[in-house]
């Protein structure tokens, strides 16, 4: 991957974890690495060095440290999901990264509404080559890395 924005900006070689990566705020996302390595890397900062503060952006990206096989672009939300979405969609523009699969994870507060939001979603993200369907939960999400299949589910 050529050298961009994100590693200029924002990769913190301390932030790597090859057993559990949690990101977390009023909600939380686990992911259990099973041995590969993965960044967890900050994107909601409000350093105006990495980001314009009016820069619509998700709150953390996780991604394999070769910076090239997967990448989950990841909103600990409350309940505007809409929000969430646009969110993890600007910085995905912004990023222009070529990662070889590409997930959503969402972890929210609930929102009744949450299954018609993502199905409407759900067209954009195809075209972007996300893995479908969004892994999204309420309060908490973990999620597991397979590396058998080197993909990641629920």
């Amino acid at each position: 991957m050529k050298k961009n924005i994100l590693e200029e900006k924002f990769i913190n070689k301390d932030e790597c974890y090859n057993n559990t990566l949690v990101c977390e705020d009023s909600v939380k996302l686990i992911l259990e690495c099973n041995g590969r390595d993965f960044y967890k890397i900050l994107i909601d900062t409000k350093d105006i060095n990495k980001l314009e503060n009016k820069q619509s952006r998700c709150d953390y990206l996780v991604a394999t440290t070769d910076l090239k096989d997967i990448i989950i672009y990841t909103e600990l939300k409350g309940g505007d999901l809409k929000t969430a979405y646009e969110q993890i969609l600007a910085i995905y523009e912004l990023l222009n990264e070529d990662f070889e699969k590409r997930y959503i994870a969402i972890v929210h507060t609930g929102n009744p509404k949450a299954s018609t939001i993502k199905q409407k979603y759900e067209k954009k993200l195809k075209k972007s080559n996300f893995e479908l369907p969004p892994l999204t939960s309420s309060k908490i999400i973990t999620l597991k890395y397979n590396p058998n299949t080197k993909t990641i589910s629920k």
